[in-house]
């Protein structure tokens, strides 16, 4: 079995170079489609053995996927970004994946850097990168492309299987947030796509947030519409798109008064715990939000089940977050929650456990002396262990 790499460019000389390296060994074919880059980008990928093909840029992020899969004769294709490195991984690995019958592709795991200074941060998302090439293959969307409703139903009704796979993409990126010509740029995109293809509720909701990260406010009136779509589904078991977690936490945080009409924050909550249980950053508003109600139960509730998916590593990997929300951060609160709550046992454990943690050694240590001089007491009434609030 071959495989084919495949990279949509846009000047990126910095990066694109270790992407290539470290596929030594791996890729029968690497495909680099430069969408005209100022910089070095094309020379340095051919230096490197890719076949480079140059394009005009159309704002349209699946035409460009096309135009790499025109190229490609692997039996296999490997998607990846310039700014991504994939992590080693034996070849005898990876052709056992693509021997597999009656598998289509493999999600790979993305490494998202949290903090450039601090390359042992970072978060995982999964995502389908490495599937079999075929003829019929469609992408569809100008922006965050994804196969064609038509061509993920074939696979469907063919019973081909996507899996967990092998591989790890480190990003190399630095999580810098996007500048407002990078927001404006994005808007452009997601406006066109709508036009394209209306009411698509993923679209929807990346365009509600986009606008208001450019403080415009009709950014409100997107994620309003997405949100009566997604009521048309509230009792149904599963939320119809994982993007509903970005448009639940945007409900839970906004004061926009009207969308808090259309759906209060109780039932926001509610959809949170049902729909996305697993997901870390609604876990951590939805903990917070509590305690500063001086619901110290349902907020222990949802801490210590951010505490069990930091444990088992089986929160949702669909979108990035800080991965400090699964460590010491979550057992601080926790330790105050069963502080208040009167559990002056867990409470000692919780800090206990941090003690080890320079990042949280002086906070563990503070409020393990409180509980010491409340020692005598610890049958009689609560106290407060920690700082006020999650935070």
């Amino acid at each position: 079995m071959s495989l084919t790499v495949c990279f949509l460019t846009r000047d990126d000389a910095e990066f694109l170079p270790e992407a290539i390296r470290s596929l030594a060994g791996l890729a029968d074919q690497i495909v680099v489609i430069d969408t005209f880059s100022k910089d070095d980008t094309a020379r340095l990928a051919k230096e490197l053995g890719a076949e480079v093909y140059q394009i005009d840029w159309a704002d349209d992020f699946a035409a460009g996927r096309h135009a790499a899969l025109a190229k490609a004769n692997g039996d296999w294709i490997l998607w990846m970004h310039a700014a991504e490195r994939l992590v080693p991984i034996p070849r005898e690995v990876l052709n056992a994946c693509m021997a597999q019958d009656g598998v289509f592709g493999y999600m790979a795991i993305i490494e998202n850097l949290v903090d450039p200074a601090r390359p042992d941060l970072f978060s995982e998302t999964a995502d389908l990168r490495l599937f079999r090439r075929r003829d019929d293959l469609a992408y569809i969307g100008r922006l965050h492309p994804h196969f064609t409703p038509e061509f993920a139903k074939t696979i469907e009704e063919e019973g081909k299987q996507v899996l967990p796979g092998p591989l790890r993409l480190r990003s190399n990126a630095s999580p810098i947030a996007a500048n407002d010509d990078k927001l404006r740029w994005i808007a452009r995109l997601l406006e066109l796509e709508l036009a394209d293809r209306p009411g698509q509720l993923h679209y929807l909701i990346e365009q509600g947030r986009t606008l208001l990260g450019l403080d415009e406010q009709k950014g409100h009136a997107s994620m309003i519409e997405a949100l009566r779509i997604v009521l048309a589904d509230r009792d149904k078991p599963n939320a119809p798109s994982a993007k509903v977690a970005l448009l639940l936490e945007y409900v839970l945080t906004t004061k926009n008064q009207e969308v808090h009409r259309i759906l209060d924050l109780d039932s926001a909550r509610e959809l949170a715990n049902r729909w996305f249980s697993r997901d870390p950053a609604l876990l951590w508003i939805v903990a917070a939000q509590q305690f500063n109600a001086d619901n110290f139960q349902k907020a222990s509730e949802a801490l210590e089940r951010l505490v069990e998916l930091g444990r088992t590593g089986a929160y949702d990997r669909s979108r990035k977050f800080d991965p400090r929300l699964l460590g010491g951060q979550t057992v601080l609160n926790l330790g105050a929650c069963h502080g208040q709550l009167g559990r002056f046992e867990q409470a000692e454990h919780c800090f206990r456990s941090l003690l080890s943690q320079p990042e949280y050694r002086e906070a563990a240590r503070r409020n393990l002396e409180v509980l010491d001089r409340m020692r005598p007491s610890w049958q009689s009434s609560p106290i407060m262990v920690s700082e006020r609030g999650v935070s």
